[in-house]
């Protein structure tokens, strides 16, 4: 090996473990953010920053007592920093809360009725309260009011019943948060529940966006019991601010929840002055030792989004995009990075040596045109050569090496058969395992290994079908551009040679190929057959034929051409008069293919418990794979019924 591709060796496996290493210290914080997630209390929130006259800050702290804060502008200690109650300065709220009312947690409603009874009786100033309940569906039982009568009488109405539609009931509190909403308030949704949900038409991913984009601050009041999933609730307060107070006993409810109203309330407006404002966008906040970097337009109001430098610059041990389940998926995704790149920098070591002339030569021994061995590390490394070798055997022995070229070829995609194969057996099994790994439902598993199987032979067969009816309609403009070329005195190579370069792909790269392969020595007769056979498309074949026996016995090639042209532009027009024809047949077959899937979703999202047991039950699996046979069958039935040859 020379000291070039040593060292070009060295420098992959080096850049190989850094890459490792960083992937694992990214990884690290993402798994362990699990475990430093808070479980419960408050977290300090920004909620706006209005620079449009006297800049003010307001943030939700949740305590009763005022905070101590500390302001920088620009990197600039701000001025005359102050530290008022946010409602005594104009700042109001639109406080939704969410009452589970259904049937199985009657004997908790008590509780939940007097909680939210003692929260409206401490309403604050310039603070509106909706009422929602869960009971069969989620409705607004209040809009929104500052009628504390109003809102005490409907709650002691309130009766249990129905199903638990728990985020049904956030949707419906989120619809009208919407309509509510004002530029110097405050959106708060509180959930009161003693249960899980059963059957919300609305699923958690949708609500934890909804809530994201209204800026709404999630406050949890509830009881553990009966499937409540207090991760998803928890999670929900540490993604948008808020409050989580989720005990396990009805008795102790009432009691732990007193401090409802203090949590709801402690939001604070944070005054200050500076010369920097101006020009500046960045403001550094410290409350209560908590570091906030905030991102703010001068001269505007930012909420939300719009502060866009993030939240808690410092102070805690928690990312909060990191926690839950996402957070995990994102840790298991760059802990298998990481041992992915580990496992390159070994089986560099490995890497064939050989001298950087004869890597550059070994490129064209393989049919590639890129001599750089740097772009080919993957394919010069000796592990991956060894698989190839070994896919390319068993595919050989099994007939499948020529299927796979030739489809490979169909669709003009850059790959070797063997390693198409190698990456397509890999990719399916890598696939199913991480499936397992992550869900551990052998059921999902083989799911995903039929879509790993299926998936990338449809595609290539989807590609090589469209490309080969854009080259059907190319093909009697060019034989026509052709027919001139020859009118004109052009040789037929010239011509091929002059209409390959006036053309579009995919024709004008099979001409190109044509040409090549006659300047190489193959008789151009042969080189047309092999690209009918790459093509396989019967109209170019008899166009060929119809070249080859003219060169044979002579004749007007340019009329020939014309010829060819006008009976491929003829059988183009009666293919679009059938289709035309055949319209009405196919999309009956489209909607009658499809209305069975539809129909099923349909009804799983309508009674989930009732098709549930397609799933779940022996027999239904039966039912379920015998129905998706016939309704197969049905399908290409009549997609063979509406299928006209021309």
């Amino acid at each position: 090996m020379t000291h070039t591709s040593t060292m070009d060796v060295r420098w992959r496996i080096f850049m190989a473990s850094i890459l490792a290493c960083m992937m694992i210290v990214l990884a690290g914080p993402a798994l362990l953010a699990q475990e430093a997630a808070p479980d419960d209390g408050i977290s300090t929130t920004v909620r706006l920053v209005d620079t449009r006259s006297d800049p003010v800050a307001v943030v939700h702290t949740g305590s009763s007592a005022a905070p101590d804060v500390t302001a920088a502008v620009n990197g600039e200690p701000a001025n005359s920093v102050r530290t008022v109650s946010a409602w005594d300065v104009g700042y109001g709220a639109n406080t939704a809360i969410v009452i589970d009312t259904s049937g199985k947690n009657r004997d908790s409603l008590e509780a939940l009725k007097e909680s939210a009874s003692t929260y409206v009786s401490g309403l604050a100033p310039n603070e509106r309260v909706a009422l929602v309940t869960t009971g069969a569906t989620g409705r607004v039982l209040v809009p929104f009011t500052s009628n504390r009568s109003l809102l005490q009488s409907e709650i002691g109405t309130l009766e249990s019943g129905g199903a638990f539609h728990l985020w049904d009931g956030v949707s419906a509190a989120l619809d009208e948060l919407e309509r509510a909403e004002e530029e110097n308030s405050i959106s708060n949704v509180v959930i009161m529940a003693a249960g899980g949900d059963e059957l919300s038409e609305s699923r958690y991913e949708v609500i934890q966006g909804r809530l994201l984009s209204l800026d709404a601050l999630v406050h949890v009041a509830s009881i553990n019991l009966r499937g409540l999933n207090v991760d998803e609730l928890k999670t929900l307060t540490r993604q948008n601010g808020g409050s989580s107070n989720v005990v396990a006993d009805t008795e102790s409810f009432v009691e732990s929840t007193d401090v409802l109203g203090s949590n709801v309330h402690g939001l604070y407006a944070v005054g200050f002055t500076s010369d920097q404002l101006s020009a500046g966008t960045d403001l550094d906040l410290t409350i209560d030792g908590e570091a906030f970097a905030i991102g703010y337009v001068p001269g505007s109001l930012a909420t939300g989004d719009a502060l866009e430098r993030g939240q808690s610059a410092g102070g805690g041990t928690s990312v909060s995009f990191l926690t839950g389940q996402r957070g995990l998926m994102i840790g298991i995704g760059l802990g298998a990075a990481a041992i992915g790149l580990a496992v390159l920098a070994i089986g560099l070591l490995f890497q064939n040596d050989e001298s950087a002339l004869e890597s550059m030569l070994n490129a064209y021994k393989d049919g590639s045109a890129d001599g750089d061995p740097a772009q080919n590390a993957l394919v010069n490394n000796a592990i991956f050569q060894r698989a190839v070798e070994l896919t390319e055997q068993i595919a050989e022995r099994q007939g499948a090496l020529a299927r796979t070229e030739e489809k490979l070829e169909q669709a003009n995609l850059p790959f070797k058969a063997a390693e198409a194969l190698m990456f397509y057996a890999a990719s399916a099994v890598v696939s199913v395992l991480l499936a397992f790994v992550l869900k551990g439902d052998p059921k999902l598993a083989i799911t995903v290994l039929l879509l790993g199987i299926v998936a990338p032979v449809v595609t290539v067969k989807f590609m090589a079908a469209r490309r080969r009816k854009k080259f059907v309609s190319q093909l009697p403009d060019t034989l026509t551009l052709l027919a001139g070329t020859l009118k004109a005195g052009y040789s037929f190579m010239q011509g091929l040679e002059s209409v390959s370069r006036e053309s579009e792909d995919p024709i004008a790269e099979e001409l190109r190929k044509v040409v090549t392969e006659a300047q190489l020595g193959r008789p151009v007769e042969e080189a047309l057959d092999m690209s009918a056979d790459r093509m396989s498309s019967d109209d170019y074949a008899w166009a060929i034929m119809a070249v080859k026996i003219q060169r044979e016995v002579g004749g007007n090639l340019s009329e020939l051409l014309m010829t060819v042209a006008e009976t491929m532009t003829a059988r183009e027009r009666l293919r679009r008069d059938v289709a035309s024809l055949t319209a009405e047949g196919r999309i009956s077959a489209i909607v009658l293919g499809f209305l069975p899937f539809g129909l099923g979703a349909v009804m799983y999202v309508i009674n989930p418990g009732y098709v549930g047991l397609l799933f779940s039950e022996t027999v239904g699996n039966i039912m379920l794979g015998a129905g998706f046979v016939g309704a197969m069958i049905g399908f290409l039935w009549m997609k063979k019924l509406i299928t006209i040859e021309i």
